[in-house]
């Protein structure tokens, strides 16, 4: 069925329905001696405006860190709740140290093996330095603790980097935020066993919030690096600007990953629910003042200014709204007059005595 003849038929039965809610007030008109009102009207035009691809996104934080444990342990202490903010370098989760502690321990005791040993291998070789120099020792012999001494150094060194490595796993046990930000989500308890890689806490940092959105092959093609793109949040409008394109497509839904910078201090969160208006150009639509478009009998429409002077309420779709007005997708056509800022007092019927007329 024709979309336009909807409409009309549509706009005839509001003209009934209003006309019954107002019965013979209609017919008196604005006046009692029925003269027409002077009212501000429009007259409609197409005009050139921006054109835009709502995609859907969300909010994400830039930098996201999931917080796991190098050992495998008992957890002791978590020390923070999910939405709570830390500092760099604060202790989050500490993890019993007892098996830490044992290895820190028996490297150690390695460690003094190894300087014994080095001890005597260097107490032999200068002995034997000095009676090969005499001729009280042979070559052969010599080389023998030569070699020992060598790998009584080697020994020292390796039983070093055991303890170095000891203690280095004994600083593991305790987690420590790598940069400031919130908690968001936490995933551990004392008394939990902590193992390598299993998450404990998941941490963000908000003060660098980006847009991550799918947009299909034609979006994308029309976006370039670091293009502005507004990001609408409610009544919020927020401008983005485009940081990564990923070229390759999704497999299984054939669209691309783009990713939006938005502003220090933006009044979204992590997780949150965004539109993405991304500029495809211009193109023509009718674009009315929101004053002209209002409710009667609950439904959305405009007072139309027929030939001859009397105001007829028109059932009207709108479409997105800016700050020049709001677009009518149908309803209205180009060269139609409508009343700019109807009140109470205009009605179907109503004479009007325009005011001013002009392109929209």
């Amino acid at each position: 069925m024709n979309p336009r003849r909807v409409l009309i038929a549509a706009a005839s039965a509001c003209a009934l329905l209003l006309a019954g809610c107002h019965g013979s007030e209609a017919d008196k008109g604005a006046s009692p001696a029925g003269a027409a009102l002077r009212v501000a009207t429009l007259k409609v035009e197409a005009r050139s405006v921006p054109d835009y691809a709502s995609v859907p996104g969300t909010v994400a934080a830039v930098r996201q860190a999931r917080i796991a444990s190098r050992l495998s342990g008992y957890v002791e202490r978590v020390t923070v709740r999910a939405g709570d903010s830390v500092k760099a370098g604060e202790l989050l989760v500490a993890i019993d140290p007892a098996d830490t502690r044992g290895q820190l321990a028996q490297a150690q005791a390695g460690l003094a093996r190894a300087e014994a040993t080095l001890a005597d291998a260097a107490s032999n070789h200068t002995r034997f330095a000095n009676l090969y120099r005499e001729g009280a020792a042979t070559r052969q012999q010599y080389d023998g603790v030569e070699r020992d001494y060598a790998a009584a150094r080697s020994q020292l060194a390796a039983a070093r980097a055991a303890v170095d490595m000891a203690r280095a796993q004994s600083a593991y046990a305790d987690i420590r935020a790598p940069y400031a930000g919130v908690i968001v989500e936490r995933d551990a308890d004392p008394g939990d066993l902590a193992t390598p890689g299993r998450t404990l806490l998941v941490l963000e940092d908000p003060a660098e919030l980006e847009v991550r959105a799918q947009v299909d092959d034609a979006t994308y093609a029309a976006l370039q690096a670091g293009q502005a793109v507004p990001v609408l949040s409610g009544a919020k409008r927020i401008e983005a600007k485009l940081a990564q394109r990923v070229p390759a497509a999704d497999p299984l839904s054939h669209t691309h990953l783009v990713k939006l910078a938005l502003p220090p201090g933006a009044p979204v969160a992590s997780g949150s629910y965004v539109t993405v208006e991304v500029p495809l150009g211009v193109r023509h639509a009718l674009v009315v003042p929101a004053s002209a478009v209002v409710t009667r009998a609950g439904i959305a429409g405009v007072f139309v200014v027929a030939p001859d002077g009397a105001a007829q309420f028109r059932l009207v779709r709108v479409g997105a709204s800016g700050p020049s007005g709001i677009e009518i997708q149908a309803g209205l056509s180009p060269g139609e007059v409508i009343v700019t800022a109807p009140d109470e007092r205009i009605e179907n019927g109503t004479r009007i005595a325009p005011v001013s007329d002009g392109g929209a």
